[in-house]
């Protein structure tokens, strides 16, 4: 039998001029099954024509794609010491590095790289997942921290593309390290003002999604990405429940907040490129206009406009065309430059707006140090419970301002709608005139106008900083005073997070 494999069917092969097939020159869509031909797959940037599926991409391979002309200049990695633990476990550490540099030809998990992308110079970062699985060790690390310096010192914007299994545990503590090493990093580049993008590819896991690959600008993922801390199936063991379909998925986490925006990988240049043209102010590319022949003019005699110098504030514009956001920014202008504890400023504002502190439901007042926030979502929850309606205020908020705002319903409240609340602050502001105000006072006064406005049967009203100047001390006669003890223990009550 050796006889007929080792000779007789090589000499056949060779008369008939047969050749060998690659094992690679068709590649099987993990998701249909369909065949694509490698070629077809190449030219596509990796991605399923079919399915959309994005497949696993190279460092080197992703550069070429994103930058133009396929054009770049390598940033040489820094030097670090080479296995400084003597790390074995059923290999020696040097032996699975000097593999890894075999398969993907890097020296490490990191490649750098500049460029421009539509014209825009800047300076990319590309975990390669093929290298031990894009693990950030001190080499990792000292390369990253490398191409935020080069950053800075071009004065660039910095895109890094994330893929990574986390730490590298063959250098224990000293690739730990690297978390706080590569967020101060962060913290200087965001410092002179560059623009810092992460994409979050397939996967983006561990120490790495609890440091740089989660403090970007923007946050971009491809479609199907797997991005969190733990993998689902720890998280399942560990909590002994069934986790959503398409948990810690890139667009799961998109619709959860954790994500600004899902990008196929073949519009990504163009993504990233028009985003960084907007945070950096650069004009809009100037396209030819075509000439549009218009209809004849009939011309009519002219309405000459009633001009009043000093319009009413009837009839003066409204700051709702403004955004919630936009509207607060310009009222933080009008902050006091010294202190003034009296409630005189919120009382004139609010006596404007008709008094409607005085128009509430029976309010609970919760005031202390620690525990208000608590305190406010456990006394709405026994509320809504026997039926009644609550609205609620409280403060700091998480992301949106809104969030300080839950109007009461039946059934259960919600946060107030962004139009609702952008023109609440609008009618608060015009009411203030331009007057000295905290921001506290207008966002307190939105609440009381907000509250009025809707019915309940209860408001929870939360102070901020507390005290008997607290501007929601205007409240006359509160059915219910709490204050909160300064040595609350929240988990002694409400349990820890992951129970």
């Amino acid at each position: 039998m050796n006889w007929i494999t080792n000779f007789v069917r090589p000499k056949i092969n060779s008369m008939l001029g047969r050749r060998e097939v690659p094992e690679n020159l068709w590649v099987k869509d993990p998701e249909t099954g369909e065949m694509i031909f490698h070629k077809d797959l190449e030219g596509n940037q990796f991605v399923i024509p079919s399915s959309g599926h994005h497949m696993k991409i190279s460092a080197k391979e992703r550069l070429k794609f994103f930058f133009d002309d396929g054009k770049y200049e390598v940033i040489e990695n820094p030097k670090v010491a080479v296995d400084p633990l003597k790390f074995r476990d059923e290999k020696r550490y040097t032996d699975r590095l000097k593999e890894a540099k075999t398969k993907t030809g890097l020296e490490d998990a990191i490649l750098n790289a500049t460029g421009t992308i539509e014209g825009l110079p800047v300076v990319v970062t590309v975990q390669d997942f093929a290298f031990m699985g894009g693990s950030l060790g001190m080499a990792a690390g000292e390369a990253i921290i490398r191409a935020f310096e080069v950053a800075l010192q071009r004065k660039r914007p910095l895109i890094l593309f994330a893929a990574s299994g986390g730490a590298r545990m063959q250098e224990g503590i000293l690739s730990l390290m690297q978390l706080p090493r590569t967020t101060v990093a962060v913290d200087r580049l965001k410092e002179a003002g560059l623009p810092y993008f992460v994409v979050l590819t397939n996967p983006t896991t561990g120490g790495v999604t609890a440091s740089y690959a989660m403090l970007g600008d923007v946050h971009i993922a491809e479609p199907g990405a797997l991005i969190g801390f733990a993998g689902p199936r720890v998280i399942e063991q560990t909590i002994r429940e069934k986790l959503p379909e398409g948990f810690q998925r890139s667009e799961y986490l998109m619709q959860h907040g954790m994500v600004d925006m899902v990008v196929s990988r073949l519009d990504m240049k163009k993504t990233v490129a028009g985003l960084l043209k907007l945070l950096l102010k650069l004009p809009p590319e100037k396209k030819a206009i075509e000439p549009e022949i218009l209809p004849p003019v009939v011309a009519k005699p002219e309405a000459r406009p009633q001009v009043d110098i000093y319009p009413s504030a009837a009839r003066r514009p409204r700051m709702t065309t403004l955004s919630a956001e936009r509207q607060i920014e310009h009222l933080m202008t009008l902050h006091p430059k010294g202190f003034d504890l009296s409630l005189d400023r919120v009382s004139r504002l609010l006596e404007r707006l008709g008094n409607p502190q005085d128009r509430l439901p029976p309010v609970i007042h919760i005031a202390g140090t620690n525990g208000k926030g608590s305190c406010a979502a456990f006394s709405r929850a026994l509320l809504e419970a026997a039926g009644y309606r609550v609205h609620v205020h409280t403060s700091p908020h998480l992301v949106n301002w809104h969030e300080r705002y839950r109007l009461g319903a039946e059934g259960g409240g919600r946060l107030v709608e962004d139009k609702v609340f952008a023109d609440a602050i609008a009618r608060v502001a015009e009411a203030n005139a331009g007057e000295t105000i905290t921001v506290f006072e207008i966002l307190t006064a939105v609440g009381f106008l907000l509250f009025a406005e809707h019915p309940a049967d209860a408001a929870i009203m939360e102070v901020g900083l507390g005290g008997r100047f607290d501007a929601t001390n205007v409240i006359k006669r509160p059915a219910v005073s709490v204050i909160m003890p300064v040595s609350l223990d929240h988990e002694a009550y409400l349990a820890t997070a992951s129970s």
